[in-house]
């Protein structure tokens, strides 16, 4: 059933009310919560891209800073002479210190060899016979390494420490004088390492953290394919004072195979390029810039949100990932769900550090990277969860880096959970509301409007009850009266049937009349017809009589001729005979007696015909004379009752006379009753007019009560 069908009136209203309650609430609800929306979410990306802004100068400011830093200090008097001196210092440790290095050779370089084999064990994915590629081939290089690395009391990371080695020479000399000053230019300024590179063979003469580069060849060594290499050789290079390269982070060996970046400027001695000066740039400062020294909540990026930055060249983070800062149990379990390589997760593992190793396969991020521009979007992060992400490239020179800022969606749109959830309440109370009044509205309405049609429906029935039996009483009378006039109109078609046959049988009484006169007529005529043949008859039988006679006659006569046709037969035959006996005298006499004999033969043959003739014809006259008897006795009998019919036909055209009378009174009669009919069954058919018409209207009045019936029932319903 329809809906709307099924509804009663109650629910209707009710249903009404709470629309005509609820719609425009739900209306200027959901545009509000649009609005809200669409505002919060404006408000996220707006303080992601003023958070994003502010980072970028706080990174574009601290790169300026180390390129500063590196043009300034390459230029400062103490760092010149200090380059001159641990060049001097650097050749001359050979001959100072060869001797007694070798005293002790064996010793020294087991010592040394341990070193590079806890350096081997702490890379990841190091050659087996990596050790033989890293093993310095210079004697002076052996030696300050001995002094500095592999014999220095201090452990690994807190080698800068040391200030001077054991060993009294140039280099030790020089190292005093200078290490505590640049250590602590390093530590100040947050550089994780400071270089001093000779410029002709590209040797490291100098560094503070005193790691296995230290004394190698960035042109010949081992890590002349690093990024300090790369760097070294940009500085080189380059033909002017004041010069700086940043060289991009990427895995360096002899800091265990972490990422490292790395700053180079020349150093001048007047005109004259004495040597570089180099600072491997800090991971964990990289980091504390980022997070505000792991401050989420104070730079703005709550519980869920990060900034870090990646390189548009590979795609990898430069910064670590706030999971694996924060709990790198958790990162570890859902970066192994990810399409992150293997191998990369295996190094994250290890080094606890996402730098240079983190992919971001983010096509929206891919593509603000490509085409150096600022986006802001709803999308994933690397660990697949819905973020609100937004983008912005650096300006750095040297370094094709991009700032990103994510944060969950559910932590970012919070506040519009909560306007949802407290719209929803008070929608749930404003439904409670409006429900309530509008079922005490309805019933309000509904209860009078029910009584009312209740009565209406009762009078309806009762009034339909009363028109049912006056329908009643008008269907009998309508079905008496269509059967009178039926029986009328019968009655009506017998009397003109009968008029009809009354008026026939007049024509016929008269016709029949006409035929009995015209029977009586010819009744007469065969009487004198049947008089003439009777005396006919007489004569015929008379005639007969006279016939019969002659044949009596006759028939004698042709026995005379029988019996003179034998006799000659005889005489010819004795005739014959006697010629026979004449002879030739005889022979023309026996010819006549012949022939006399065959006429005789032919006589007799006629009259024996005759005879049969004769008997034939007294045969049939005797027939005849008895036929002519009969019918004379016939005609005789015919002429009796000829004349018994005339006098039959007499009294019946009196009969028939008075019959016809009778009927053409019947015909006049039938005629003057049907006219009488006619006129009843005019009287009827108006009648029955009459009760169809009132039929009908009690008909009509009583569909009018049924749908007026129907009406309060559905009006009950509806109520």
């Amino acid at each position: 059933m329809d809906l709307k069908m099924s509804l009663t009136l109650k629910q209707k209203l009710f249903v009404l009310f709470v629309l005509i309650g609820l719609v425009p609430f739900l209306a200027i609800g959901t545009y509000s919560y649009i609005k809200a929306r669409g505002s919060i979410i404006s408000m996220a990306f707006d303080r992601h891209e003023i958070t994003l802004g502010a980072k970028k100068s706080h990174v574009e400011m601290f790169f300026r800073q180390i390129k500063h830093r590196s043009e300034t200090f390459s230029e400062d008097t103490m760092v010149v002479e200090a380059m001159k001196e641990f060049t001097a210092a650097f050749f001359a440790v050979e001959k100072e210190s060869g001797a007694k290095y070798d005293a002790n050779a064996k010793y020294n370089e087991d010592l040394l060899m341990a070193r590079y084999q806890e350096q081997k064990e702490k890379t990841l994915g190091v050659a087996d016979n990596i050790i033989a590629t890293w093993w310095p081939k210079k004697k002076a290089v052996k030696i300050l390494q001995h002094e500095y690395i592999s014999a220095n009391p201090f452990k690994v990371g807190k080698k800068k420490d040391l200030e001077f080695a054991a060993d009294d020479n140039t280099y030790s000399a020089v190292h005093k004088k200078y290490q505590h000053i640049f250590r602590k230019y390093v530590d100040e300024f947050g550089y994780y390492d400071m270089f001093l590179i000779e410029p002709e063979t590209g040797y490291i003469v100098y560094t503070t953290m005193k790691e296995l580069d230290f004394g190698t060849s960035l042109m010949s060594g081992p890590y002349s394919d690093s990024g300090l290499a790369r760097a070294f050789d940009a500085a080189l290079k380059s033909k002017e004072k004041g010069f700086t390269v940043i060289e991009d982070f990427e895995f360096y060996a002899p800091s265990n195979g972490a990422a490292a970046a790395f700053i180079a400027s020349p150093i001048y001695d007047g005109d004259k390029k004495i040597g570089i000066l180099a600072f491997q740039l800090p991971v964990d400062r990289m980091d504390d810039i980022m997070t505000r020294h792991k401050d989420w909540l104070h730079v703005g990026s709550g519980k869920t949100g990060e900034i870090y930055i990646v390189s548009a060249n590979d795609m990898k983070m430069r910064t670590n990932a706030r999971v694996i800062l924060e709990s790198p149990d958790t990162f570890f379990k859902a970066i192994q769900s990810t399409s992150q390589d293997k191998k990369a997760i295996d190094k994250m593992k290890y080094y606890n550090s996402t730098i240079g190793l983190l992919k971001i396969d983010n096509k929206q991020i891919k593509e603000a990277a490509t085409s150096k521009s600022s986006i802001k979007v709803f999308s994933t992060n690397y660990l697949n969860l819905p973020t609100l992400t937004a983008t912005m490239p650096l300006d750095i020179e040297g370094l094709n880096w991009m700032m990103v800022v994510e944060r969950g969606q559910s932590e970012a749109l919070s506040t519009i959970n909560s306007l949802f959830y407290a719209m929803l309440i008070l929608g749930l109370i404003t439904v409670i509301c409006v429900v309530g009044v509008g079922w005490r509205f309805s019933r309000s309405i509904s209860v009078p409007l029910s009584r009312s049609i209740n009565n209406i429906s009762t009078s309806t029935t009762e009034i339909s009850a009363t028109v049912e039996q006056h329908e009643r009483t008008a269907s009998q009378q309508s079905t008496a009266v269509n059967e009178t006039t039926t029986t009328m109109d019968e009655l009506s078609a017998s009397f003109k049937q009968s008029a009809e046959q009354a008026k026939n049988a007049a024509e016929g009484a008269d016709h029949v009349m006409v035929m009995a006169n015209e029977g009586a007529a010819n009744l007469n005529e065969m009487l004198a017809g049947m008089a003439s043949l009777k005396e006919r008859v007489e004569a015929t039988a008379s005639m007969i009589l006279q016939l019969s006679e002659k044949t009596t006659r006759i028939e004698n006569i042709a026995n005379v001729v029988s019996d003179f046709a034998g006799e000659t037969k005889m005489l010819a035959m004795n005739a014959a005979v006697e010629a026979v006996r004449a002879g030739e005298h005889g022979k023309g006499f026996s010819v006549v007696a012949m022939e006399i004999r065959k006429l005789a033969e032919q006589s007799k043959k006629s009259a024996e015909e005759i005879n049969s003739v004769v008997t034939e014809i007294q045969k049939a006259t005797n027939t005849t004379v008895m036929v002519t008897e009969e019918s004379t006795k016939t005609v005789d009998k015919e002429m009796e009752l000829a004349d018994v019919a005339a006098e039959t036909f007499g009294k019946l055209s009196s009969v028939i006379r008075s019959s016809a009378e009778n009927i053409q009174q019947i015909f006049l009669n039938i005629q003057q009753q049907s006219a009488a009919i006619a006129q009843v069954v005019e009287a009827m058919n108006s009648i029955n007019r009459s009760v169809k018409e009132t039929s009908s209207g009690i008909t009509q009045t009583k569909q009018g009560i049924q749908k007026l019936d129907e009406v309060a029932r559905d009006l009950k319903q509806m109520v």
